[in-house]
């Protein structure tokens, strides 16, 4: 697998923004964990550790689908922001992103210690994905 830094690894058809949902003093904390890129086959490139919370990107509620809500309006607005202003490869760890880059949030199932997270609903977290827009 080729590390971000590796231009031999670009240009990078899809980054995955990996997220998880916890349940935090009564409230659903959602925020990404890791980038994943992948090629135009769809095969992996890299995978790299990403403080969402760090950067200011957390979904916080009541309930987990709207910590998944909060979150996925919170990485539109940030990625829009970054796109504006030319620096979403380098804000990402990723300076080879084009326009035709594919962008995803994916929620992973549970909360990180073994259990899913309790949606409070009688649901539990299972995951899903959508995709955000482009680079």
């Amino acid at each position: 697998m080729a590390t971000p830094g590796d231009e031999a690894s670009f240009p990078v058809a899809s980054v995955t923004l990996a997220a998880r949902v916890v349940s935090d003093e009564g409230k659903f904390v959602a925020a990404v964990e890791r980038l994943e890129t992948a090629d135009e086959q769809g095969e992996p490139l890299s995978a790299a550790a990403f403080d969402g919370m760090a950067a200011g990107l957390e979904g916080i509620a009541d309930t987990a689908d709207g910590a998944m809500d909060a979150l996925t309006l919170a990485m539109r607005g940030w990625l829009e922001r970054q796109d504006t202003a030319d620096q979403l490869g380098v804000a990402l760890g990723l300076p080879g992103l084009d326009d035709d880059t594919e962008i995803i949030l994916r929620f992973i199932a549970g909360d990180g210690d073994g259990d899913d997270a309790d949606t409070g609903d009688g649901n539990t977290n299972d995951g899903g994905a959508g995709v955000l827009g482009a680079g």
